[in-house]
């Protein structure tokens, strides 16, 4: 798991001597050659990422929690969904496409930690998209699950 604190360590580092070192450390080599090249885009880079640090390491994160619980429960992840990830897609299929970490958890036996975490699991590997509603809920929501009429 990837530290916050390392994280800012050597974005500050790259202040002052060779940026993106930290982007190697979060998993993304080419925009860290960019950096390298650029100083962090004359440092404006590396200080929006700065800002920005505490969703970069949780992604990278999030990434590593998903791979290893794929490689846990699957030889073959993409025919053997896991059994959260066939119930929000259940609670999606009858919702037009559209959950809340609420509605997962009313739905099913996980907790609202557990659905928040799943759901952002899927984001990340592009299974839905995320959106905010104007009362602040978190809606995902699943493409190809809505009742969209078909373009052909």
């Amino acid at each position: 798991m990837k530290n916050l604190i390392v994280s800012y360590a050597l974005a500050v580092i790259g202040l002052f001597g060779p940026a993106g070192i930290h982007r190697f450390y979060l998993g993304k080599p080419i925009s860290g050659i960019f950096y390298l090249l650029t100083w962090g885009f004359l440092g404006i880079g590396t200080v929006i990422d700065l800002i920005r640090m505490p969703n970069m390491v949780e992604e990278e994160n999030l990434k590593k929690l998903m791979y290893l619980n794929l490689a846990k429960n699957s030889v073959n992840p993409k025919f053997n969904l896991s059994t959260p990830e066939k119930d929000i897609l259940k609670i999606a299929y009858k919702n037009d496409g559209v959950v809340t970490p609420q509605m997962v958890t009313l739905s099913s036996s996980m907790s609202l930690r557990e659905a928040k975490k799943e759901l952002e699991l899927l984001k990340i590997s592009q299974y839905c998209n995320k959106d905010i509603a104007e009362d602040g809920a978190e809606l995902y929501y699943f493409h190809g699950l809505t009742a969209k009429a078909p373009l052909f």
